[in-house]
């Protein structure tokens, strides 16, 4: 906003007035497990406020939502996390630790972001072709597994403690450690993978 003071109206030392600036986000603070819901209802952007267990919760994101979630650097544990309705659906976390199960379900178009984090397990059973998974700089700690469906990319720095079963394609850049690789024999088809990096 523009405004102007005429300086010959102005003849002695004076206050000419206060100028306040409210400063607001779009970024919804989520310190509690009623937060946690709230944001996986209504989608936008989130940030989790502190350590917080909830572990018997099982959060999924509503249908047609797309969700930002910033861990900022804490731990979520919780029983489950999940893109799981019939519509698309898109969800980003980052930076900080998921105890818990993070998946994806359902027949609808879905897109995992993962960036930065460890998770304990993380799995796909989606049934729809133009689903992904991306994990960028990520530990999974135990086991993984994908759909024959969704595509998957590991970009980054990324490690897989236990075993990861594979039946999609998967592109993997940069350095990738994996504890074990199983390919399912009764799959249409076999999973490709497209390498460019190191991989142990």
């Amino acid at each position: 906003t523009a405004f102007g003071i005429s300086g010959s109206a102005i003849t002695k030392d004076q206050k000419i007035g206060t100028i306040t600036v409210k400063i607001t986000s779009d970024i919804t603070p989520a310190g509690s497990v009623e937060d946690l819901r709230s944001v996986f209802e209504n989608g936008g952007k989130a940030q989790l406020s502190s350590n917080l267990n909830g572990t018997d919760e099982r959060l999924t994101l509503s249908s047609g939502k797309e969700l930002e979630f910033d861990l900022n650097r804490k731990t979520l544990s919780v029983e489950s996390i999940r893109l799981s309705n019939d519509d698309s659906e898109t969800l980003t976390l980052r930076n900080g630790t998921i105890t818990g199960y993070v998946g994806l379900d359902g027949n609808g178009e879905k897109h995992l972001i993962v960036d930065n984090c460890t998770l304990d397990r993380l799995g796909d059973n989606n049934k729809n072709d133009d689903s992904d998974v991306t994990l960028r700089n990520c530990v999974i700690t135990k086991d993984c597994f994908t759909s024959s469906s969704s595509s998957w990319t590991f970009e980054g720095i990324n490690k897989i403690s236990g075993k990861m079963t594979a039946k999609t394609n998967i592109t993997i850049s940069g350095d990738f450690t994996l504890g074990k690789l199983e390919v399912p024999t009764l799959i249409t088809g076999k999973p490709t993978f497209n390498l460019s990096g190191n991989i142990r």
